[in-house]
């Protein structure tokens, strides 16, 4: 039997679902190694993913009304807004939905993260992976991080008692996707292949393209109305001490 994680993953990622799942084995993989967290399914990991990055859209739209344009900077890995023009170079081949045309941008980040391998509370390393990666937009990564939260809970039955978990966590798993990404290509044959690039979980389209000076990153997001992404799904997650 189907536990309720893979209900609700099977109900919504129907596009690239080996490459899905392993990037979730290799971020199941390092959340527990970062943090203490261990995830039950591989279907889990994704759906946390999925609900932050939600959590990051509907933020995004609560502004659209105030402001012609926002810009979030998440641990200086990826920038993500929108904008009511089209002078963003991600935005180029977006439709323009109203006032909203949201955009990703990919940031090279090196920062390595040290994390106290004597401690043993997941939340104290995830703390400790919070203040050295998050370092502007503080108060609207909170607002989103407190989101995530709430659904994590009342969508997902995800107990979390602490929002400092879902950035780590988010960034753990799109650090992952990138990773994955570049491997993909670096592995395809230069004169063949140019280009790779695959759904993540109904979110955004993520490509990755050789260049002259390396492999470049670049994203299309997927706008998505609230009831797009089922709310059903129950996913469960251990903090282990």
């Amino acid at each position: 039997m189907s536990s309720k994680a893979e209900i609700y993953f099977n109900d919504n990622v129907v596009d690239d679902l080996d490459d899905i799942l392993q990037i979730a084995s290799m971020a199941k993989t390092k959340i527990y190694s970062d943090f203490k967290i261990n995830f039950d399914s591989l279907e889990g990991v994704m759906a946390t993913y999925m609900k932050t990055f939600e959590a990051i859209m509907d933020f995004l739209k609560s502004t659209r009304d105030k402001q012609e344009s926002v810009q979030i900077i998440i641990a200086d890995r990826l920038e993500i807004g929108y904008t009511s023009t089209f002078d963003v170079e991600e935005n180029n081949d977006l439709e323009k939905y109203g006032n909203f045309s949201p955009y990703m941008k990919h940031l090279e980040n090196d920062r390595l993260t040290e994390i106290n391998e004597e401690e043993t509370l997941s939340v104290v390393r995830c703390n400790q992976w919070f203040n050295q990666n998050i370092t502007s937009d503080l108060t609207t990564i909170d607002k989103i991080s407190t989101a995530a939260v709430s659904k994590f809970r009342n969508d997902l039955d995800l107990k979390v008692a602490e929002s400092c978990i879902v950035m780590p966590i988010f960034c753990t798993i799109h650090d992952c996707i990138v990773k994955y990404m570049m491997l993909k290509l670096s592995e395809q044959d230069p004169e063949e292949v140019f280009e790779e690039h695959i759904n993540v979980c109904g979110c955004y389209e993520i490509y990755a393209r050789r260049m002259d000076d390396g492999i470049n990153i670049s994203y299309k997001p997927q706008v998505f109305e609230k009831g797009n992404l089922k709310q059903d799904g129950i996913i469960t997650a251990k903090n282990e001490d």
